[in-house]
């Protein structure tokens, strides 16, 4: 019998031996594997087993935004938090209007029925507020109850963060830039046209459809160049899912650019927008239990609820680079807006939980915005330290004539009368 000792001793002595025989025999086989993929001449042969890799990099961002800064800087080199989406993006999301976007933008989402209800990481706009949505670095849209169309849109830039010091009053959680299109030298035409349809909770193909037919042509004028084109228009009539919801506009952007020289340019640009929709509040969900919603095409306005709304907008933009690089940028930007609403707004549940008690409104609003913006971007060095400065100052003025027609109904027989069952929604019980 071996003593532990002995064995001890046996094993330590095979060890060497049984590692010497694997690797020996690790090396055959590595030997015979170099044998058979190596020529003659000893270059490598390609087995059929040899797979070559190949790899697909691909982005929707844009590298490069200018509106946080007001000069061309690249995403990565911004001290701001900034995104930058581009056309292929919007494309292929099929984002007709830029609330469609808000799902793709970390922070930003919709917070309410206008097109400037916006929230940005939680800090709420209004209809009211001009600077939660610009246009080309200006405030100022066509249109305030719809969301903007993204037909003339190069790209959309998201900045979060406060940016009063470049841009004026301004909501603390960010702004959204439309970059729009501007006319190019080579002559395209694209035409588009999509059709909507609903299925399912009560809704047949046939029920609610809806159409948008856009184009957009551009070129050069001159054979020279000298001066550019561009139109875009975009129409659109589509039936909601809800009852007696629709929503039909009309949007024109033609603009003219003169190459005055080789670093100076003048672009003018009109837009008009009219759009007419259902006053739509949405369903109510009694005690905040959506098990207790009412089926989803139901309607809790009544059937000639409308919002209506026309504007158009006049831009000019000058810009000039010197021979040092330093770029000089002069806009304006002129906004000539009307809307009426008829509608019958939400104000509560009663005690029941299922009688809706509603406002009556009819509003009736003229605006008009000026503003223009003038800045110099200059690229220095002093040393080693690479320098971007803008320099300039910028402005505007509103002009807001609001008449209301009616806040509530005088002639009302009673506190209830327009109140409206919210699942057995029965119309025209209202006096006019």
């Amino acid at each position: 019998m071996l003593t532990k000792s002995a064995l001890a001793a046996a094993i330590l002595l095979a060890l060497p031996i049984a590692f010497s025989s694997a690797v020996h025999a690790q090396q055959q086989a590595d030997d015979s594997r170099v044998s058979a993929n190596t020529a003659p001449d000893g270059s490598e042969k390609l087995s059929e087993e040899t797979l070559e890799a190949i790899n697909v990099e691909g982005q929707f961002h844009e590298t490069a935004a200018k509106s946080a800064m007001k000069m061309d800087v690249a995403v990565m080199d911004t001290p701001f938090s900034v995104q930058s989406y581009g056309k292929a993006f919007i494309e292929s999301i099929e984002a007709t209007d830029i609330g469609q976007m808000f799902s793709y933008m970390t922070g930003v989402k919709k917070a309410g029925l206008t097109g400037l209800d916006i929230s940005f990481r939680g800090f709420k706009s209004t209809g009211d507020d001009q600077n939660s949505v610009i246009v080309d670095g200006l405030p100022g849209l066509a249109g305030r109850f719809g969301s903007p169309p993204s037909i003339a849109l190069e790209r959309l830039e998201l900045v979060r963060g406060s940016m009063s010091v470049l841009y004026g009053s301004n909501q603390p959680g960010g702004f959204i830039n439309m970059i729009t299109k501007k006319p190019e030298y080579e002559r395209s035409t694209n035409v588009g046209v999509k059709t909507t349809a609903y299925a399912g909770h009560g809704l047949g193909l046939g029920d609610a459809n809806g159409y948008r037919v856009d184009f957009d042509t551009t070129g050069k004028i001159d054979e020279h160049g000298t001066f550019l084109y561009r139109i875009i228009g975009e129409y659109g009539d589509r039936d909601t899912f809800r009852d007696f919801g629709f929503d039909k506009g009309k949007y024109l952007a033609p603009s003219v650019t003169w190459n005055i020289g080789a670093m100076t340019y003048l672009n003018a640009q009109v837009e008009y927008r009219q759009n007419e929709a259902s006053f739509d509040q949405g369903l109510v969900a009694p005690d905040r239990n959506y098990r207790l919603l009412a089926p989803i095409n139901t309607y809790y306005s009544e059937p000639d609820s409308t919002r209506e709304e026309e504007g158009t907008t006049t831009s000019l933009s000058l810009s000039h680079t010197f021979a040092n690089d330093w770029k000089w940028t002069t806009a304006y930007r002129y906004v000539d807006y009307s809307s009426e609403q008829r509608e019958f707004s939400h104000v509560g549940l009663r005690a029941d939980n299922r009688t809706l008690n509603r406002r009556a409104r009819h509003l009736a609003t003229d605006r008009t915005y000026s503003n223009f913006d003038t800045n110099l971007a200059m690229d220095f060095s002093t040393g080693p330290l690479a320098h971007k400065v803008s320099v300039g100052i910028s402005g505007g003025k509103s002009e807001v004539t609001e008449n209301r027609l009616k806040f509530f109904n005088s002639t009302c027989p009673g506190i209830y009368c327009f109140d409206i069952d919210i699942y057995d929604p029965i119309y025209g019980q209202v006096p006019a």
